[in-house]
């Protein structure tokens, strides 16, 4: 069996930074990120990479008076109210021309123009399942939203889904599958959730040393699927943004990524690198050059070892 190499990229702008202290000069990496995103496809086109990219349902509409028409009939109660994005909507601009941190119709446009390309969902309102006030009915109707402005508006049928900080519940995942998604990204052991911010702290960091140092061993999977017919792909690495403070290991990022990619393509395994586009926005030529080198290596395991690149509903 050959080996996959899957990508996925969570397109949020500012919805998934709400409740985060820096979220006005964070805007300066959207900027970027949005800047970024014609490149990254340029990429995508020219290596025939197959990604999914998994949108927040609020950055299809076109102006304010459009999304008004797919907004949830049920709302979230987060303990946390800069958790709800509905909170933040009286700082709205009213299009993406005056807008560009809460709109992204035209880069989702460009998205779905580029071929092997996949529109999953990152919900509709980025809806965070392991916050307290979560619960299954406003996460239903999120959903549900999601996925009627992305089939309004782009002709597609959301078939795989991305939780918004990768709050995977099963609960809210059997959701998901009755409402027609097949295939769910999922996480590696070195991720755990929980309300205990020393433990999220813990796993956080053990994470961000294993992008450089080998601590959580193999990372590479097999899709399993449920009774119910659900795909899941284990996320494997997130592809942490170019850090001039680190510059030095920054080579040795990019060896442990094909490290991973090359053990995927010699025992039949998936490789599944994830990221956001705004992680590209501080220092976008250097992650287009880090992407770029990952992807001729891919082109060197897919010669060698007849490694596939496939999108999530691929997968299924």
């Amino acid at each position: 069996m050959s080996g996959k190499f899957v990508i996925s990229i969570d397109f949020e702008l500012i919805w998934g930074m709400l409740d985060q202290s820096n979220r006005e000069e964070y805007k300066k990496n959207i900027d970027g990120g949005r800047k970024a995103i014609p490149l990254i496809l340029k990429l995508f086109e020219q290596y025939n990479i197959h990604a999914t990219w998994a949108v927040v349902g609020i950055m299809a509409a076109e102006n304010r008076d459009e999304l008004n028409k797919y907004l949830p009939s049920l709302k979230p109660n987060f303990r946390n109210e800069l958790l709800s994005a509905y909170s933040y909507f009286e700082n709205m601009g009213n299009t993406e021309e005056d807008d560009p941190y809460c709109y992204g119709y035209s880069l989702i446009k460009k998205i779905k123009e580029t071929r092997n390309q996949e529109i999953a969902t990152h919900t509709f309102s980025h809806y965070y399942c392991d916050e307290l006030g979560a619960d299954l009915n406003s996460f239903e109707s999120d959903l549900l939203s999601a996925r009627r402005i992305i089939k309004d508006k782009f002709n597609v049928d959301v078939r795989s889904i991305v939780f918004p900080r990768n709050h995977v519940r099963q609960q809210y995942v059997d959701i998901a599958k009755r409402l027609g998604i097949n295939c769910v990204r999922t996480n590696p052991n070195s991720y755990k959730l929980s309300h205990n911010k020393v433990v999220v702290w813990f796993y956080r960091i053990i994470r961000a040393i294993d992008t450089y140092f080998p601590i959580c061993g193999v990372v590479c999977f097999n899709e399993t699927k449920d009774s119910n017919g659900m795909v899941y792909t284990c996320a494997s690495r997130f592809f942490r943004p170019y850090s001039k403070k680190i510059a030095v290991f920054e080579k040795i990022k990019i060896i442990r990524i094909k490290s991973q990619m090359r053990y995927a393509a010699k025992n039949g395994k998936t490789f599944h690198l994830w990221w956001h586009p705004h992680n590209f926005g501080k220092y976008t030529d250097k992650m287009i050059n880090q992407l770029e080198d990952i992807l001729d290596y891919y082109l060197f395991l897919e010669d060698k070892y007849g490694m596939k690149s496939f999108n999530m509903s691929e997968l299924v």
